[in-house]
């Protein structure tokens, strides 16, 4: 049986610093498991579901292997060159550059096409990580 791209994709969206997130390939689920020095809510019944059906199950990549500052730098130099350009550059420099990142995204009215960008950058990676794990998938994503 072959996994859904979309649950894939969808599972890359939910990574985060502190979390991981399993997808089960046989049921097309995902399971977040949230870093318990960050969480309050117990993940013990989630833990206990991974180890009974560890076959079922693959890690997606952590955070650190996505590598969303470049997916930004993408983003920004698919823009001609001119003021947004620029204003887009100048939000990565320093820290919290994503949060101002995505705010200059907001005030130029550009939310919808950052991510629809951004899941086709996701949709490649969950294609390249599901090959390097050959693991079969069908692609049903429609763009």
């Amino acid at each position: 049986m072959a996994v859904k791209l979309s649950v894939v994709l969808e599972g890359l969206k939910w990574v985060c610093g502190h979390d991981t997130v399993y997808v089960n390939i046989e049921k097309n689920t995902l399971i977040n498991v949230a870093d318990p020095t960050m969480s309050d809510i117990p993940s013990d019944h989630v833990l206990d579901e991974l180890e009974e059906h560890k076959n079922e199950y693959i890690e997606l990549p952590s955070y650190k292997q996505i590598d969303t500052k470049k997916i930004v730098k993408d983003y920004i130099n698919s823009f001609d060159e001119g003021a947004v350009k620029q204003r887009l550059e100048k939000a990565l420099s320093g820290p919290f550059w994503y949060r101002r990142f995505l705010k200059q995204i907001e005030i130029f009215e550009y939310k919808d096409n950052w991510y629809n960008f951004r899941s086709k950058s996701l949709k490649q990676i969950a294609i390249n990580f599901l090959n390097l794990k050959r693991i079969e998938y069908v692609d049903d994503i429609a763009y």
